[in-house]
């Protein structure tokens, strides 16, 4: 009776034991897929949307610029004015090498806009000539019209690039808080089967022991007759 008794304890802690690995290896799991997650979450949607937000400032900036080429009047303010478009340009061309390092998608629509951003380097060549010979009506006629009309499209594929960044900064936000529930599942569940298998544990040792006590406490009645 004894022996069997023992035995089932046994193999109760040995259940016990597994559940409890198995709650420790499930929760490490989750926690590093939690981070795997959180890493992606930084790499991608945070770094790109901040890089992305730069090239359409950027792009904002030199559009204005060149509507002050188209009415600068003198050598110095197109001379201060050109470099201060390379400037930002080069901003702009260092901002998309950060975001095609992290970019999830096709890498095809960032080199669509380096292609729409040189075609738009071509037509403020032209305001500048234009500006220079003094011809500032084809220049501001240049920026209005063709300017205008290739930045459009460029923020275009700037917005599509800005709302997949958002859109899989959503997505992992969403996989992380699935993984934090089914962590949160298993430690609950994981540990009230613990606690029930203690309990039955603890139920059998309290049983053998009283039944070695009474057994011990009759023999010495017998003993003693």
């Amino acid at each position: 009776m004894n022996k069997t008794v023992g035995r089932q304890i046994w193999v109760l802690m040995i259940i016990a034991f597994s559940f409890l690995a198995f709650i420790i290896f499930g929760g490490a799991f989750s926690i590093n897929k939690i981070s795997g997650l959180t890493h992606k979450l930084y790499d991608h949607p945070y770094t790109v949307s901040n890089s992305v937000r730069d090239i359409k400032i950027g792009i904002i900036s030199i559009h204005r610029s060149m509507k002050d080429v188209a009415r600068a009047d003198s050598t110095e303010k197109f001379t201060n004015l050109s470099k201060l478009i390379e400037l930002e340009e080069k901003k702009i061309f260092q901002a998309i090498a950060v975001t095609k390092s992290a970019f999830l998608g096709d890498k095809k629509n960032i080199n669509s806009l380096e292609k729409e951003l040189i075609t738009w380097r071509d037509i403020r060549t032209k305001v500048f000539d234009y500006s220079m010979k003094g011809d500032m009506q084809a220049a501001f006629m240049i920026t209005k019209n063709e300017g205008n009309k290739q930045v459009n499209q460029i923020i275009s594929k700037i917005d599509f690039l800005l709302g997949f960044a958002n859109s899989k900064g959503h997505e992992f936000i969403t996989n992380t808080k699935s993984l934090q529930t089914k962590a949160l599942n298993i430690f609950i569940i994981g540990s009230l089967l613990i606690l029930v298998l203690l309990s039955c544990v603890s139920h059998f040792t309290i049983r053998r022991i009283k039944n070695n006590l009474c057994q011990a406490s009759k023999g010495i009645t017998v003993q003693s007759s």
